[in-house]
């Protein structure tokens, strides 16, 4: 709930400051390191500034934090179309 919280902050940053809404994410996941909405959305940050070593490894934190098939789904779909551009 409180990750929620926080991703939601992080919502006023994305397009105007990046770096700042990194800084959120990261914060995040320093209070909640198995948060892996935090490591979906920090790897879509990644991958909108074309960081995407980054972004691939974000996403498969967020792969490695869940076992809920939709969440599963969803990142696997992510992290290939990071890969492939």
């Amino acid at each position: 709930m409180q990750t929620r919280y926080l991703l939601a902050l992080e919502d006023r940053f994305v397009h105007d400051n990046p770096a700042q809404a990194i800084a959120v994410y990261q914060d995040t996941l320093n209070a909640y390191p198995h948060a892996h909405t935090a490591y979906h959305a920090l790897a879509m940050v990644y991958a909108d500034l074309d960081e995407l070593t980054k972004a691939i490894t974000a996403e498969q934190q967020a792969l490695a934090n869940t076992d809920h098939p939709f969440y599963l789904n969803k990142y696997t779909q992510q992290q290939i179309h990071s890969a492939i551009g």
